[in-house]
């Protein structure tokens, strides 16, 4: 009889390799992808180069969802991708205690790979049933132990997740710039000659943006141009932090007036605007805001989840539609925002 036959006939060792497995999160994130497949989304894992140590590491969950919506502005489509990063975390014994934070301002959420010219302020769209000021994990067995009431599985986690954004947010650029070469011929010459004229400097990305508007609206008509880029994406990303079924993620309620606590809530999942020792970092995702908003869920809660994601991007698809109808320029302007950002032959 081979070694391993030996135990996979004991059932009491079977039933201890499965406990561990569920403290390692496994089968935590194979519910959590079977969640995210049956809504669309393709999953796989992903690998990038962390920030701190300058090694690859792995983050659990990579799903993404091509042409989720699109509509059609004069002859130009335009489509939304959407990519969700997550991290599962198990324990056996803690729940997340959250304290709330009455401020809804995170204007980091969600990440905007491409379309931040057309999508302002799209976190005003998604409604969650908590900010979240503060995590504390909790072992309800062990109140006085001095491990209890840190978050180090929620520091952990959050740091992955913004290093990791961080990461593909330089990347996404990279290839935008390749793709988008392709209308680099069409405006080169004029765009050089309309610098050349005018002796103009480049010298912020604010400048870059008023003197591309004028460009365009003095060399082309808006219909011309949308027909000369029939596609357009525009890419967002969701963090996401998935805990399990048995830990509870508890809005602590307490008294404005008082301080007192007064109760507690089982509230599934809330966003989290977590603001790393390394913020500094990741200022391409950040945009000087600091916080980066992260989503928490308990796997029973995905469904309402997915339900306020699915509302928030529906108005983000909305207000994306009525921004290029009123301005079609719009489009032709991020498209060559990004093509000649940071390019040496703008200094005149």
């Amino acid at each position: 009889m081979r070694r391993y036959e030996k135990w996979m006939q004991k059932d009491e060792a079977k039933n201890k390799l499965k406990k561990v497995l569920e403290k390692a999160g496994v089968p935590l994130e194979l519910r959590a992808i079977k969640f995210l497949e049956e809504h669309g989304y393709r999953c796989a894992t992903y690998h990038y180069k962390d920030s701190d140590s300058g090694k690859y590491r792995e983050l659990e969950i990579y799903a993404s969802k091509t042409n989720a919506h699109s509509f059609q502005i004069k002859q130009c489509e335009v489509v939304f991708n959407i990519v969700i990063l997550a991290e599962c975390k198990y324990s056996r014994d803690t729940d997340f205690l959250a304290f709330e934070s009455k401020k809804n301002h995170f204007p980091s959420f969600p990440v905007l790979f491409s379309g931040e010219h057309i999508l302002k302020a799209p976190y005003l769209g998604f409604k969650f049933p908590m900010v979240i000021r503060k995590i504390a994990e909790t072992n309800m067995k062990g109140l006085e132990s001095s491990e209890n009431f840190q978050d180090k599985r929620t520091h952990k986690a959050c740091e992955q997740l913004t290093s990791c954004f961080s990461y593909i947010y330089e990347k996404r650029k990279q290839k935008y710039r390749i793709m988008l070469g392709q209308y680099q011929t069409f405006f080169d010459r004029l765009w050089k000659d309309f610098l050349s004229k005018k002796n103009i400097f480049i010298g912020d990305k604010l400048v870059l943006k008023q003197k591309i508007s004028d460009f365009l609206k003095q060399n082309y008509g808006a219909e011309g141009l949308l027909r000369r880029i029939p596609y357009f994406s525009i890419e967002i990303g969701f963090p996401l932090l998935v805990i399990h079924e048995d830990m509870g993620l508890i809005r602590i309620r307490h008294n404005i007036a008082n301080g007192q606590i007064e109760g507690f809530e089982d509230v599934g999942y809330g966003i989290y605007p977590y603001v790393s020792e390394h913020a500094d970092r990741y200022d391409n995702i950040l945009h000087g805001y600091y916080a980066f908003p992260i989503l928490i869920c308990n796997l029973a809660y995905l469904n309402d989840l997915w339900k306020t994601l699915n509302g928030g991007i529906r108005k983000m698809v909305d207000s994306a539609k009525k921004v290029i109808q009123n301005n079609p320029y719009i489009v032709p302007e991020e498209v060559l925002e990004r093509l000649y950002a940071g390019n040496p032959t703008l200094q005149q």
